[in-house]
């Protein structure tokens, strides 16, 4: 409808005492776009407030209440324990060094502090990010290194500044660029295709793609898959040739470390959290560290260790302009999917903590950060669920808890990382599977999925097929493609549904009862799914008018008093073709039954385009389905007309 015919509408609905009428405003019109941009810039009060906007640690630190500052100081130390092994076990997921974690950890919930609407989420390293940034990292260094991409120089050195750590940095960067233009453009709406099924099916299949890269620091052994779509079939045929060739040692301390992790996770947490009644964070995986970092140094064990980790603040770096071009591919990958992962999360525990975000100031938020850990040897971080879970637990009420966490990290930083030079890394690689461990458990859920709804069970399927079979990003790529095909797909073919009452006979005229039938089509009405609305409405007439035979009279005569009555409680659009499609059916059961034809449940547009088309009249529209059939019996019953 075009914009005269809503003012000519709303023009009469003044008239209406009855009505109060809103409509959406999700189709803004260009003007109105374009004005939200200029009017920060119509006043120096208009730009302060607008600047002021993108900070809302300006806001709520005011009204800061002092009896949250133990909590928030608690819960940061807390969550800066759980970044402190993530950081580490994820940087070698993404090809650099263990001290890059470290930082990555640091700056990103420093950054995002400042930003965020969210009170509890936490911001920093996470498994799937750090898989897609590895993978990114082998496709650029391949372009300048050829086969000799994967030598252990090439983590700092090179040359012409290519490096791990200078590819990670700028591709944080890149990512932070085109999050900030996802916000300003105000391309958020995409994100509603991104659907839970779809994300679950995808995180549990990039879940696969870590567990099976760890494998080969767990056995010891030195295996190269080719890159490409299906390089894990690649990777698993290798492995499993190099397993006589597998350390015994290395193998023995893994097992040792997941069976620990899971004993301690899956056995003493349960009965201490039965005995106390609350959960109570105990940190495994950093006790693991220390003990095996000790014990390995103490009896010097010859396998593969984390090796020298610097102390001291990093320096600046500056993203490369030339790896920028290389890594757009990458990066707006990783954008789309860092950004449905936290506001998907961000807006799940602000539900369940009773608070608002602020959609579009999330992606800003996370823009920023990137864009400002991209100016460090860092790389790219993601929500963290676990560490948020974790915080919440602990009595985490604001983002105040970053600083003590900030404040940990650093000092680890400063002065401790060295420390970690004897950590053996398939202790590393133990923690990574273990820690995969809730999204590989998402397999139990699809059962339930196929009750609640076949399409999205299919779609978590195929995420996960693609993303297993083929490579994350393709697997996203196509797990997208679905998704948008599964709209067309229920949008071409709505279900309906038809409920009848037939016509009670008796010999006395005046006590016979008319029949009615309540038609209720479950959806839009476009010109993709109009034929079967039609079908429809077909097989429904078919359906109404089987029932005992009767003289033509009797039938002529108690169809008269009949109705077919139109649900249209789902029908939230009806264009062009479908208004066509109406006129047709409307034709065909005066046609066929003779009877009175009734609306019920119509939204004020729709109402309207159906007035102006002379499909139906006022009278004929009532606010309920009960009013309809009431005015069976009633033709002159009290209503309140369209919604």
């Amino acid at each position: 409808m075009n914009e005269h015919a809503e003012s000519s509408i709303r023009n009469r609905v003044k008239d209406m005492k009855y009505h109060d009428y809103i409509t959406s405003n999700s189709q803004k019109s260009l003007p109105k776009v374009l004005k939200s941009y200029i009017e920060p810039c119509s006043s120096p009060s208009n730009l302060f407030h607008s600047i002021k906007s993108f900070f809302p640690i300006i806001s709520w630190i005011q009204e800061y209440p002092s009896k949250y500052l133990i909590h928030d100081i608690i819960s940061g130390i807390v969550i800066a324990i759980l970044h402190i092994p993530q950081g580490i076990s994820y940087a070698f997921l993404s090809k650099v060094n263990p001290v890059n974690g470290l930082y990555a950890s640091f700056f990103a919930p420093l950054v995002y502090l400042f930003f965020a609407t969210s009170k509890h989420m936490s911001v920093g390293s996470f498994a799937v990010i750090a898989l897609m940034t590895g993978a990114a990292s082998d496709v650029i260094m391949q372009k300048y290194y050829g086969d000799d991409y994967n030598n252990p120089e090439y983590i700092n050195g090179g040359y012409d500044g290519v490096n791990r750590v200078t590819i990670a940095a700028t591709l944080t960067f890149t990512i932070g660029i085109f999050q900030l233009i996802i916000g300003a453009l105000r391309l958020n709406f995409l994100f509603a295709y991104f659907s839970d099924p779809l994300v679950g099916g995808f995180s549990t299949g990039a879940s696969v793609h870590v567990l099976v890269s760890q494998i080969s620091n767990v056995l010891n052994v030195e295996v190269r898959a080719s890159n490409g779509p299906g390089f894990i079939f690649d990777l698993l045929g290798k492995l499993g040739a190099s397993l006589p060739n597998c350390d015994l040692h290395t193998l023995t301390l893994s097992i040792i470390s997941i069976a620990a992790l899971l004993i301690c996770k899956e056995v003493i947490n349960p009965a201490i959290r039965s005995k106390t009644g609350r959960k109570i964070p105990i940190p495994y995986d950093l006790l693991l560290i220390f003990v095996t970092t000790v014990l390995s140094y103490a009896f010097e064990w010859n396998m593969p260790i984390v090796g020298d980790v610097p102390k001291g603040f990093p320096h600046p770096l500056l993203p490369v302009p030339k790896l920028i071009l290389n890594s757009i591919s990458p990066a707006i990958t990783i954008a789309i999917v860092t950004l449905t992962l936290h506001i998907s999360i961000t807006k799940m525990f602000a539900k369940q903590l009773g608070y608002k975000i602020d959609p579009g100031q999330e992606i800003y938020a996370l823009g920023f950060t990137s864009i400002i850990s991209g100016f460090f040897p860092t790389y790219p971080t993601s929500p963290g669920l676990s560490r948020t879970l974790v915080g919440i637990e602990n009595g985490a009420k604001t983002q105040l808890a970053a600083v003590s966490t900030c404040a940990l990290l650093l000092a680890v930083i400063l002065y401790i990382g060295p420390f970690f030079k004897h950590l053996p890394i398939c202790v590393l690689s133990s923690i990574i599977i273990v820690a995969l461990r809730p999204m590989i458990m998402k397999f139990k859920d699809i059962p339930k999925l196929w009750n609640l709804s076949k399409y999205d069970c299919l779609t978590w399927i195929v995420s996960f097929t693609t993303t297993v079979a083929i490579d994350v990003t393709f697997g996203l790529i196509l797990s997208f493609c679905f998704a948008l095909f599964s709209v067309i797909l229920r949008t071409q073919w709505p279900s309906w549904s038809a409920q009848f009452s037939r016509p009670q006979y008796t010999s006395d005229p005046a006590t016979r009862s008319p029949g009615y039938c309540i038609f209720k089509f479950d959806g839009i009405l476009i010109f993709t799914n109009f034929e079967e609305f039609k079908n429809g409405i077909y097989q429904t007439l078919d359906e109404f008018l089987n029932r005992p035979t009767l003289s033509s009279t009797e039938d002529n005569t108690v169809h008269s008093k009949a109705k077919f009555i139109f649900d249209c409680s789902a029908m939230s659009e009806i264009d062009s073709v479908g208004l066509q499609a109406f006129q047709e059916v409307v034709q065909e059961i005066s046609e066929r039954i003779n009877a009175t034809i009734a609306f019920a449940n119509v939204n004020y547009i729709t109402s309207e385009k159906l007035l102006q088309n002379n499909i139906t009249t006022r009278n004929d529209i009532y606010s309920t389905v009960e009013e309809a059939v009431n005015s069976i019996s009633n033709p002159n019953p009290s209503r309140h007309g369209p919604k």
